[in-house]
């Protein structure tokens, strides 16, 4: 009686090996046989420069490709940012060529 259970447990043993083994391998064929991923779509970037002017009153010249405009900021020029910010604009980077100016790149996706 002992000998036929032990028998059962290797049959049982057995079966579930093979079975698990099967289904690993037609997991395995699957992920092969999948087609690729489409690639990621590249962001394409466009970039803006604000710059600090004293002329009578703190100004930000704000340039962006061709276009170069004048807005009312503060002399941080922190204001125009923030409105640049509102717009989708996200600071890069920032610089101080000088002591008492500073120049900050923004980017954000083309439209």
């Amino acid at each position: 009686m002992l000998l036929q259970r032990k028998q059962i447990l290797i049959l049982v043993l057995s079966v579930v090996g093979i079975v698990s083994i099967a289904e690993l391998g037609r997991y395995a064929f699957q992920a092969q046989t999948r087609p690729p991923a489409s690639p990621m779509t590249r962001v394409r970037w466009e970039y803006c420069t604000v710059n600090t002017i004293n002329d009578g009153g703190w100004k930000a010249q704000v340039m962006n490709g061709t276009n170069s405009q004048r807005v009312e900021s503060d002399y941080t020029g922190m204001l125009a940012v923030n409105r640049l910010g509102d717009d989708g604009w996200e600071l890069v980077s920032v610089i101080h060529p000088t002591e008492t100016s500073v120049e900050y790149f923004l980017k954000r996706p083309m439209r």
